[in-house]
């Protein structure tokens, strides 16, 4: 069971609330893709590109510190990354169609920017690609929250198929800041 299907208790079964459907989608495909990516090899970043660009589409999944609170426990969307392997600034993108932890739509969308690739790093020790997610949400209960994180990873296969790691930062709501951890993986869609 992998952090995507065990977030939302289950083991990918299919529910009758179409709100809890839509979540549950989202779970089993980003699932399909870590069984894609599980068995392929971490990219020697020193081996990834130096020009050029790939675009990811794939999964976040941000888990909230206090779950005693108003807010969702869990934030779940879809993501689009593009990397330029020759700009300092290397990663763009946004997470998108954000569905909380009952599956409700959250509006608004985190903006992924800046990006550096430590092209001598190995990815069996440390992560060696990390970049920004910022933005404004709102939840189903009209609160505000703002995100401040940073993503993790590495890429993956030998010509950078996919990315992968953890999310790491903070949240703040109503005057209240807490902890938000969590995962992300994307790759090159099949059509490119």
């Amino acid at each position: 069971m992998s952090i995507f299907t065990s977030a939302c208790g289950g083991s990918g079964s299919s529910s009758t609330d179409p709100q809890l459907a839509e979540l549950n989608a989202l779970y089993v495909s980003a699932d399909a893709m870590i069984e894609r990516l599980q068995p392929v090899a971490f990219t020697d970043p020193s081996m990834a590109p130096i020009s050029g660009t790939a675009s990811y589409a794939g999964y976040f999944l941000g888990q909230m510190a206090n779950t005693n609170d108003n807010l969702s426990d869990s934030l779940t969307g879809e993501m689009d990354i593009r990397v330029d392997f020759a700009d300092t600034e290397m990663v763009s993108g946004t997470v998108f169609g954000i569905l909380d932890d009952n599956g409700d739509a959250i509006s608004g969308q985190i903006d992924l920017t800046g990006g550096i690739l430590d092209r001598d790093g190995d990815p069996n020790v440390d992560a060696t690609l990390s970049f920004e997610g910022n933005g404004m949400l709102t939840d189903i209960n009209s609160n505000n929250i703002n995100l401040d994180l940073v993503f993790e990873g590495d890429f993956f296969g030998a010509d950078v198929a996919g990315v992968a790691g953890n999310i790491l930062g903070r949240a703040e709501s109503n005057g209240t800041s807490q902890a938000v951890g969590g995962v992300f993986i994307a790759e090159v869609p099949d059509s490119e």
